[in-house]
């Protein structure tokens, strides 16, 4: 925690990945990153997010774009302790970057 108290001198967020893939496939067990390199499934889930969740820091996810495949691809926004308004304000700010992504049609699953 006051490693993160220390960072949060100097900037007002962190920006992040919010996962290190994105959906995996229905019944998947293990997440491909490619190059023969996979991990146990929720590896990639729970890491990226455990520093906000461990320290307690206010955090939001927005889509901020997508993979190949047309699968949301999620970014957190880490704020200062108690500063939520301003971990909102950029979580807003980063969705209007990206648009309208409700309108944007995801893959419906298979069958």
């Amino acid at each position: 925690q006051q490693a993160w108290k220390a960072m949060f001198e100097d900037i007002d967020v962190l920006m992040a990945p919010t996962t290190a893939a994105t959906a995996a496939p229905v019944g998947a067990t293990e997440v491909d990153y490619g190059g023969g390199v996979s991990a146990p499934l929720m590896d990639p889930y729970v890491r990226p997010s455990g520093p906000a969740n461990l320290t307690g820091l206010p955090a939001a996810s927005v889509c901020t774009g997508f993979d190949r495949a047309g699968l949301p691809i999620g970014t957190q926004v880490i704020g200062r302790p108690f500063d939520e308004s301003t971990v909102l304000r950029v979580a807003r700010a980063a969705e209007r970057v990206v648009g309208p992504w409700g309108t944007h049609r995801v893959p419906s699953l298979p069958g």
